[in-house]
């Protein structure tokens, strides 16, 4: 194989990451895909862009229900390209398709950090909310007074808003 063959995996993995970043799953995936065989064949110069691994993580998670490999994908992605809000927010979106909040809300922080103005972000942070202090700041969330009492809080500030 040329040099100028291993190239083309190079701009396949940006086609394919262009693709699924505008929703076009169907046809980026596959190209993503493609790249991953060539990189296990050691036919790659280099390695993939950093976001490589956050899409194909994030598309093998949602199409391919291989939530676990899609989430480790993603969370090496993170690693590599920890300045890249994009890398977090396909992070926060497996760790949710995998039940995992508290790792979905700390992807969406350090995405934020990164990038206060990313809308995607900022409409996921929404989304998942944001918990309050605990009632008695010196007790364990998990406390049974804690619990209680938070619960109290909740039913008293629902009903005042209605």
């Amino acid at each position: 194989m040329t040099g100028e063959d291993r190239a083309d995996f190079q701009a396949e993995a940006e086609e394919g990451i262009t693709l699924c970043r505008s929703g076009n799953w169907e046809e980026g995936l596959p190209r993503l895909r493609r790249v991953v065989r060539a990189e296990e064949k050691g036919l790659l110069v280099g390695s993939p862009p950093p976001l490589f691994y956050s899409y194909f993580g994030l598309g093998i998670a949602q199409y391919e229900k291989k939530i676990r490999e899609g989430k480790r994908m993603c969370e090496k992605a993170a690693a590599r390209a920890f300045f890249q809000p994009e890398a977090y927010l396909n992070l926060a979106l497996v760790s949710m398709l995998d039940s995992d909040r508290r790792q979905a809300v700390a992807a969406v922080q350090k995405g934020l950090a990164i990038d206060p103005d990313h809308t995607r972000l900022q409409r996921l942070a929404d989304r998942l909310g944001t918990r309050r202090k605990p009632v008695i700041k010196f007790l364990s969330r998990n406390n049974i007074l804690n619990r209680i009492l938070g619960r109290w809080r909740h039913r008293r500030q629902t009903e005042t808003k209605d």
